[in-house]
This record gives C-alpha cells, sequence and structure tokens, in this order.
C-alpha cells in the first residue's frame, strides 16, 4: 500500500467508517481528468472533497480492499 501511495503521489491517506480518503501531491501522476469523471459516476463511489481530496466509498475498509483499491488508481495513470 504504501508503494502504490507513492506511486500516485499520495501525501496521506486516511479511513472512516465506510470511506477511505486520499490527498494527492501536485506532482501525482493520476490525471485530474479522470478523478473529475470517477466523481461525475452515478454510483457515487467516488467523490471530491471541498479541500481536492479523493473520497472512496467502500462496503469493508480492510488493507486488502484499500489496496485493490489503490491498485484499480494506480491503473488510470496509463490509459
Amino acid at each position: 500500500i504504501r508503494n502504490i501511495c507513492k506511486e500516485l503521489s499520495v501525501r496521506d491517506l486516511s479511513s472512516g467508517d465506510a470511506t477511505i480518503t486520499l490527498a494527492f501531491t501536485e506532482k501525482t501522476k493520476l490525471p485530474p481528468a479522470r478523478v473529475i469523471e470517477l466523481a461525475s459516476r452515478a454510483n457515487k463511489k467516488y467523490s471530491i472533497t471541498p479541500d481536492h481530496r479523493l473520497r472512496v466509498r467502500m462496503n469493508e475498509i480492510t488493507w486488502p480492499r484499500i489496496h485493490d483499491e489503490l491498485t484499480y488508481l494506480r491503473s488510470l495513470i496509463n490509459v
């Protein structure tokens, strides 16, 4: 998880009861257009907070699930 966060330039990862929140540095390779596209989906899994963090709704907050989500986000870098 730490390595993927480093690749994505995540400066902070925090979790709540049903969400994880990612704060990126300005050097992130994740295209802003892709993040906006995620947040615009009808399922509302992703949202952008007022302080520009990516919030991801998850049914279960476990390290394997967080790893899967980060792996998915990493896959968007080369899309």
